[in-house]
């Protein structure tokens, strides 16, 4: 008894010595992706979350919009009363866009009851949107040009609070003309047949969703505990996917050891010398960052809670000159 009342005690004090280990956060993955389809004007093959069907596609506006039912969520394993932090789709080709005209993409979630998407189409874009919280907002989206996740980091994370998710994304490249030419080639996404999305795909916008699509794209969530946030905040240290990086190479930086919590915010900031001045980065205000640079930069994130800030320790990336 004594032995097993020392090993309570010992992993009571390793919890508490590791914060990381605590508020670790957690990717569910929904869907198989069973099918790399390239993007086209169909049924099954328009699954979003945004429509490129090639450089010379005049399909320069499309919406998307998913319904992830309370059972389906708890069996993946997204319990109710936490935060998701971010999304992330699953590309399954090489292609990619960027453009230096304006590339809108937006995402909005919103707690429901719903057991599906709304039909017959067509269905109002803005009713759907109701009460939903627009949680990404970008003006110069980018796609890379390699297979795999494409993820989306919340400025401020939504709490789930239980039952359905509603999500909600809008694509809008009209800016750079009639036609998608920031596209390197037609998009294909990991999907799933035999559930209903709304969808609009089209060279001329439309307040409504026009479409019923019947295939869903495989779609990552990842969340951590919701709870209020410590004062004075802990900032931990800052960790990098990448240590070595060659010039506009995408990598992300994060955060381990850290508190957490509601009410929490960030912002990173980069240094060329990593001491004084260090400088906030534009969209750097979220737990976990996709970023790239031309040279070799020092991050580190400031924490805070309630008027009080901490600062992270710091980590080096390197670009060879």
């Amino acid at each position: 008894m004594r032995k097993i009342f020392l090993y309570y005690i010992a992993a009571l004090l390793l919890l508490a010595a590791t914060p990381s280990l605590v508020f670790a956060q957690t990717d569910v993955t929904i869907g198989a992706g069973a099918n790399n389809t390239n993007t086209a004007n169909g049924a099954t093959s328009d699954a979003g979350p945004v429509y490129i069907s090639g450089s010379t596609s005049t399909f320069i506006y499309s919406k998307h919009h998913y319904v992830y039912t309370a059972s389906e969520l708890a069996t993946a394993g997204v319990p109710a009363g936490v935060l998701i932090t971010k999304i992330a789709w699953n590309k399954g080709n090489t292609a990619g866009y960027s453009s230096s005209s304006a590339a809108i993409f937006d995402i909005y979630l919103k707690n429901s009851s719903a057991t599906g998407v709304p039909t017959p189409v067509p269905q109002s874009f803005a009713t759907i949107t109701t009460g939903a919280t627009q949680v990404y907002a970008s003006t110069s989206q980018t796609f890379p040009a390699a297979t795999g996740w494409v993820e989306f980091n919340f400025s401020t994370p939504f709490l789930y609070t239980g039952g359905a998710l509603e999500v909600t994304t809008n694509w809008d490249i009209s800016a750079g003309g009639t036609t998608a030419s920031g596209a390197t080639g037609q998009f294909s996404w990991l999907m799933d047949g035999g559930t209903n999305v709304l969808s609009h795909a089209a060279a001329t916008q439309s307040p409504n969703f026009t479409f019923l699509r019947t295939s869903r794209a495989q779609i990552k969530f990842t969340y951590m505990p919701a709870s209020p946030c410590t004062v004075p905040p802990t900032a931990g240290s800052a960790v990098s996917s990448k240590i070595n990086t060659c010039t506009g190479e995408t990598f992300n930086l994060s955060l381990t050891g850290s508190s957490t919590g509601t009410g929490q915010t960030y912002q990173w900031q980069s240094s060329l010398t990593g001491n004084a001045p260090w400088t906030d980065i534009s969209g750097g205000d979220v737990f976990s960052l996709n970023t790239s640079q031309t040279a070799t930069t020092y991050y580190r994130c400031a924490v805070t809670c309630s008027g009080q800030t901490a600062y992270s320790d710091s980590v080096e990336v390197t670009t060879p000159a």
